[in-house]
């Protein structure tokens, strides 16, 4: 599913904060949504896997975050 990245000082208390090129694929209706609700930020290594994602997540593309824009 990607690279988890979760801040918090206790694992009890880890919050998923981004996660790091995920597997378009393996991303359904509910944890796009969770991942909306809880502001997690999504990162990705091209364009076209940023778009690939915001079509899956159905998130505008601008919010998909890569470093080659």
């Amino acid at each position: 599913m990607g690279v988890p990245i979760w801040i918090g000082e206790r694992a009890s208390q880890a919050q998923l904060w981004a996660v790091i090129c995920p597997v378009a694929s393996r991303i359904n209706d509910g944890l796009a949504r969770r991942w909306r609700i809880d502001g997690v930020r999504v990162y990705a290594e091209t364009t076209a896997e940023a778009d690939s994602l915001a079509r899956k997540l159905r998130w505008p593309p601008g919010q998909i975050l890569c470093p080659s824009w």
